[in-house]
């Protein structure tokens, strides 16, 4: 009798120790992305991770080699994104993970939603796939973070925020975590935009592909086809194209017009000629029966558009763009896509080539299939997460012992790798 008291007493400590080892992980699985990726896989390209990557993101670590990272800049950087783009403060979000549990730095004067953001399930997916040294970061929700040089057909939606992201005094300067970036913006630190990050991409890969599957290259239309936002000047080039040669471009926008949209379009001096340009919305499906997709800048990079065009087994025309994301490195004209000039001056003489050139760019666009197959994956995405976080972690002016200490004085700070917890908290200080 004794004997079984025993066993039944050692299999209950040992299920206890069992479920305390499985538990030991603070981030909740159902508030992550773990599902739609293979662990696997992961790891496989974790180990073999393309130096297109390292690259971009040493590129983007200079600033925080050359200026290590102090708690002082980090607060100041983020109460000045703020302040100076007052409209949109709550998409300027600080994070910090101390033994790979996740928190988020709450003001008491903003009111705060129950639903987690799409990065944030992504840093809680990284933490549930491999433990992340301790880290404290600005991170940026807006569609990122334009160049500081004026712009002529810079976007309204950056209209006097010149620089936003900049402190006056350059020694407290932090780096900003961001989805796109002007070319000369130092302080930018790229990460996969929050589509790519999510449930969404997989779905739209599949889609895409089994497009592929039913669409040969011959059968689809010789046609320069796009349909987007008129969030640009130089998106009109293209879209007036199509009033003199729709038999070869089939171009337009697809937009909901407000005060600001108007506003914008007298300003650009294009009220009048919009009219005639819009058109109506296009599917996915409709979009890769055509051989041609350009991709232009919008109020920012184009995503996931250029993603899964690159994806469509169509060819990609890509405007030169003084604008990234942290992909574009790995891509080279006429081998991924045919190259348009920034001004667009040459877009006839490139769809003239492109249409004269009809096996290279049926090559081009297979290439370009490629590239997504074996470096956009989901697995892919999180690995570059992965990579830039624990990168970044190098080059910070402080340590566990700060950031938990300050954790203990500023109540600020709440631990988010259990929402459910973190929302009741949120709740009874009427910040929900």
């Amino acid at each position: 009798m004794k004997r079984k008291y025993y066993l039944v007493l050692i299999f209950v400590i040992a299920l206890t120790a069992s479920i305390g080892i499985k538990n030991k992980n603070p981030n909740r699985s159902r508030e992550t992305y773990i599902k739609i990726l293979s662990k696997d896989k992961f790891f496989s390209k974790l180990q073999n991770a393309p130096l297109w990557m390292t690259e971009q993101i040493d590129e983007d670590l200079e600033y925080p080699r050359l200026n290590k990272v102090s708690l002082n800049a980090l607060t100041k950087t983020y109460w000045n994104m703020k302040k100076r783009f007052h409209e949109t403060k709550q998409d300027f979000i600080r994070y910090r993970i101390v033994d790979n549990t996740l928190y988020q730095y709450f003001p008491e004067d903003e009111k705060f939603t129950k639903k987690e953001e799409a990065f944030e399930k992504a840093l809680k997916t990284v933490l549930k796939l491999k433990k992340l040294p301790v880290i404290d970061f600005v991170f940026s929700n807006i569609d990122g973070l334009p160049s500081n040089k004026d712009q002529k057909d810079k976007s309204f939606y950056y209209e006097n925020k010149k620089g936003f992201y900049l402190v006056d005094d350059n020694k407290y300067q932090a780096p900003i975590f961001t989805r796109a970036k002007g070319s000369d913006v130092k302080v930018g630190i790229l990460i996969p935009d929050y589509y790519v990050l999510s449930e969404l991409w997989p779905k739209m890969q599949k889609e895409v592909l089994k497009l592929n599957t039913e669409i040969d290259w011959d059968k689809k239309i010789n046609c320069f086809h796009w349909r987007g936002a008129s969030s640009k000047l130089f998106r009109f080039k293209l879209c007036e194209l199509s009033l003199n040669h729709s038999d070869i471009v089939d171009a337009g926008f697809v937009e909901k017009m407000d005060d600001r949209k108007i506003r914008e379009l007298k300003f650009w001096n294009k009220y009048d000629v919009y009219q005639k340009l819009k058109k109506n919305y296009a599917s996915l499906e409709e979009q890769i029966h055509n051989k041609y997709l350009p991709v232009l800048d919008g109020v920012m990079c184009t995503y996931p558009g250029f993603h899964w065009r690159l994806l469509s087994n169509s060819v990609v025309l890509k405007q030169e763009s003084i604008e990234k994301q942290w992909f574009y490195r790995a891509l080279k004209p006429y081998e991924h896509y045919v190259p348009i000039k920034y001004d667009m001056s040459d877009l006839f003489h490139q769809i003239t080539w492109a249409m004269q050139n009809d096996d290279k760019c049926k090559k081009i666009a297979k290439n370009a299939s490629d590239f997504v197959m074996q470096n956009l994956m989901i697995e892919d995405v999180y690995v570059y997460l992965y990579k830039v976080l624990t990168e970044y972690s190098k080059y910070q002016a402080f340590d566990k012992k700060d950031l938990i200490k300050d954790l203990k004085q500023d109540k600020n700070w709440i631990a988010i790798s259990n929402r459910r917890k973190a929302n009741e908290i949120l709740k009874k200080r009427k910040l929900l």
